[in-house]
């Protein structure tokens, strides 16, 4: 379960493989999901993580350019 959230829209700059973490940032318990949508996610993310280092989390995806996604 996840007791507080935060969630962001991004746009893809370019067509490419993109990385997201927590990694070495934060010393909280992170979860990522990433979401081929915006606002509130109805689908499947197309990455999520929880603890891949320690507590910490990390997702690798692809991105479409000028597409926005839900983190």
């Amino acid at each position: 379960a996840i007791a507080n959230d935060v969630w962001f829209t991004w746009t893809a700059p370019t067509t490419d493989e993109f990385d997201l973490t927590t990694c070495g940032g934060t010393t909280i318990d992170s979860k990522l999901a990433v979401y081929a949508t915006t606002g509130c996610p109805l689908v499947e993310p197309l990455a999520c993580n929880d603890d891949a280092c320690g507590v910490q989390s990390s997702v690798h995806f692809s991105a479409t350019a000028g597409q926005s996604y839900t983190i």
